[in-house]
């Protein structure tokens, strides 16, 4: 009888093993790397550098791990059963996956033109990229685009500028709709986010809101675009901190010079903190501790101001924006630990 209970835990665990074998594999396969010509809105985030190296060193970047190409895939089932839902509740999806481009010169509504280019690059392509769909509504075809979100951060997004709280990453999401709003000439557009649980959130983006950030992405754009027709790098970021979480560092390609100098950083020698986020490094799930831990972070470091500080082995930035305060932190590599 063991014998045969030993046997049947092995052939369980067997087949349980290829499966995610096969399936990692075929995921995996799918995942080809492509060149890529020109910005894609995208991937367009806060350093044209960093937009430059994906044209100039596409082939350099690591391969997605299986974990987020499954994400991927997920995301796009998403897109499709958002659309089936708006079909089923007789909105008029017009059309999907719509390819632009936007040139040189641009111009930003109200802010005129972003400056003049040598004549070598004038009508470039500065941009690519494809709008989910356009919806039918009161005789105008606004533009939509659909996010699928980890309940964790769906649960933290209320508005278009929470995006702009939570780092890099993510201020790529309301700059790619701020692109397509630009080149589609189209007042507003929607975020439609599901939390992969079919909750959603409809989040109205209107471009005069938000034409500096607008006028920024499009910079962005052109830098990197004209920078990789000449073959010269832009400048690196002016904030080191952009730097720690960006794949060039870790690529090789892209070395900036992240100045730790007194004069930006103060090194807490209290433990209280740098213990604390240890800690919360280590929790995989949230939980009570989780957020009661985070909120006494966030509460002493308050205490402390705006700034730039150094815990442990931690970089904490304080920052202070329309009268709110805002804390997020990021553990030091061994190549940006200061000396």
């Amino acid at each position: 009888m063991e014998s045969e209970t030993r046997t049947a835990t092995e052939a369980a665990q067997s087949l349980s093993v290829a499966i995610q074998s096969r399936r990692g594999a075929r995921i995996v396969r799918g995942d080809r790397k492509s060149p890529q010509d020109y910005p894609r809105a995208s991937s367009v985030g806060v350093c044209a550098r960093e937009v430059y190296h994906q044209i100039a060193d596409w082939e350099l970047r690591a391969p997605h791990p299986v974990e987020l190409l499954q994400r991927f895939r997920r995301g796009s089932e998403v897109e499709n059963i958002v659309v089936r839902e708006l079909l089923e509740d007789g909105f008029d999806v017009k059309a999907q996956q719509i390819p632009f481009r936007i040139r040189e010169p641009v111009l930003v509504v109200a802010h005129g033109h972003l400056g003049s280019s040598r004549p070598e690059y004038s009508n470039i392509v500065i941009c690519t990229g494809h709008m989910d769909g356009r919806i039918g509504w009161e005789g105008d075809n606004p533009v939509f685009e659909v996010k699928s979100l980890n309940s964790n951060v769906w649960g933290r997004i209320e508005s278009v500028a929470d995006f702009f709280k939570m780092g890099s990453f993510w201020v790529r999401y309301p700059r790619q709709m701020l692109l397509y709003l630009y080149q589609a000439a189209e007042p507003f557009g929607l975020f439609i986010l599901d939390d992969c649980l079919g909750h959603w959130k409809i989040l109205p983006v209107v471009l005069d809101d938000w034409l500096d950030e607008c006028e920024d992405a499009l910079q962005t754009c052109r830098t990197a675009a004209i920078a990789a027709r000449s073959a010269r790098p832009p400048p690196y970021h002016n904030d080191p901190t952009w730097c720690l979480e960006c794949w060039c560092r870790t690529a090789g390609v892209c070395s900036p010079p992240l100045d730790f100098t007194p004069q930006k950083f103060v090194e807490l020698h209290g433990p209280a903190v740098s213990v604390d986020l240890d800690a919360m490094e280590g929790w995989k799930t949230p939980h009570a501790s989780y957020s009661s831990t985070d909120k006494t972070v966030k509460a002493l470091m308050k205490t402390y101001g705006p700034g730039r500080y150094i815990a442990g082995d931690w970089l904490i930035t304080c920052e202070e924006k329309g009268g709110k305060f805002y804390t997020r932190w990021q553990r030091l590599t061994s190549a940006s630990t200061p000396s």
